[in-house]
């Protein structure tokens, strides 16, 4: 989604958490999306119109997560390893005509 959607869409970050309703406690909080450069770099200010030009990737991650283990006789919380995946951007949000609608 966030290779479609608006920049920092909303959508996007509860879309990415499951809408709270698969994984527990994860939530929009765990959630990072950045917009790289074509070398990888991550574009400063997306946003901006020169910024929005640079972007050709959108990296979105979980980071921060920690699991409530469900076993019997058994309970901790594990740190889950950061999980990061990378799209080619797409529209953005931004469609050939029309207005710009949030996803």
């Amino acid at each position: 989604m966030a290779a479609v959607c608006p920049i920092n869409d909303a959508a996007v970050f509860q879309a990415a958490a499951f809408n709270n309703a698969l994984i527990p406690d994860l939530d929009a909080g765990d959630i990072t999306v950045e917009y790289l450069d074509n070398t990888g770099a991550i574009v400063g200010n997306p946003a901006d119109p020169a910024g929005f030009r640079q972007i050709r990737y959108v990296r979105v991650k979980v980071v921060g997560y920690q699991h409530q283990m469900i076993i019997p006789f058994v309970s901790a919380l594990v740190g889950l390893p950061e999980y990061a995946t990378v799209l080619p951007r797409e529209s953005l949000g931004i469609p050939r005509q029309g207005a710009i609608v949030p996803c």
